[in-house]
Formats: C-alpha cells, sequence, structure tokens
C-alpha cells in the first residue's frame, strides 16, 4: 500500500468461483482526482508482487483509473465521500472493481470527452451496476 495516509486496505476473502485465490486486497480512497494516482501505485505494487505480465498489468491500471476517475466525478450526492478498490487475482482472471457510494449523473456529451468506457473496455470485459447506494465498476482480464 501506498504511503498515503487516507488510503486504508483491508484483505478479503476469495469468491467461490476461484478469483482471489492468489490476491483479494481491497482500497478505500478518498473521492479526490488525486486518488487515481494513488490507486495506480497500491494496484501497480500488487501486480508486480504476482508477476502479472506488465502489458497485461498497463492495461488494467489504465481501465481502472478511468474507473476511479468517472467515479469521483460522476458520484452525486455521495452517502460516503470515497472510492473502494477491490483486487483479485486468480490464476486466470484478474478482477478490478471500482465502486462510488453517490448517484450518478449523466454529463452533456462534449467532443473531447465521453470515451471512458470504450477505453475500458478495450483492456478488459467490463461491468457496470448502478443503484441507489452507488456504481460499481467491474473490469476483469485473463492471464492466459
Amino acid at each position: 500500500m501506498t504511503g498515503d495516509p487516507a488510503a486504508k486496505s483491508t484483505a478479503g476473502t476469495p469468491d467461490d468461483d476461484g478469483i482471489g485465490d492468489r490476491l483479494d486486497e481491497q482500497w478505500t480512497y478518498p473521492s479526490v482526482p488525486t486518488s487515481a494516482a494513488a490507486m495506480r501505485q497500491d494496484v501497480r505494487l500488487a501486480l508486480d508482487d504476482l508477476d502479472v505480465d506488465g502489458d497485461v498489468a498497463e492495461d488494467l491500471l489504465l481501465a481502472a483509473s478511468e474507473a476511479m476517475n468517472n467515479a469521483v466525478e460522476h458520484a452525486q450526492r455521495p452517502s460516503r465521500p470515497e472510492v473502494r478498490v477491490r483486487l483479485q487475482v486468480g490464476d486466470a482472471l484478474v478482477r478490478i472493481s471500482v465502486r462510488d457510494f453517490g448517484t450518478w449523473r449523466d454529463r452533456r456529451p462534449a467532443m473531447d470527452r465521453g470515451r471512458g468506457a470504450l477505453l475500458m473496455n478495450a483492456y478488459g470485459d467490463v461491468r457496470l451496476v448502478s443503484t441507489g447506494e452507488g456504481t460499481t465498476v467491474t473490469i476483469e482480464r485473463r492471464l492466459v
């Protein structure tokens, strides 16, 4: 974990689907733009410790950064001013989940914006679940 005192890490337990057999880690960051850099550092260190291929790690970090930036920018009236990131690594799959605690706010389309979903999907399989308690973006990528 980074030296950022605002980020907290808690170990998780592996899910029944086998993902997380090698690693199941969770961090909580303040909902501010600078948290993306701290998240990237924490996730990069964890992936490096598991010898995840460098290109795969870079792709996942780019997708997770976009999810984090969206969580900070789009979550409205959050019940908690934080973003949770969970990293699960199994033998064949990496899963990164980014969760905010606000309601979704659509943005007006702009010519130079709005490509985050395309970017995330280019580097992994992406699922988005939005409820009254927040939004979770899950990015999965096969290791083999």
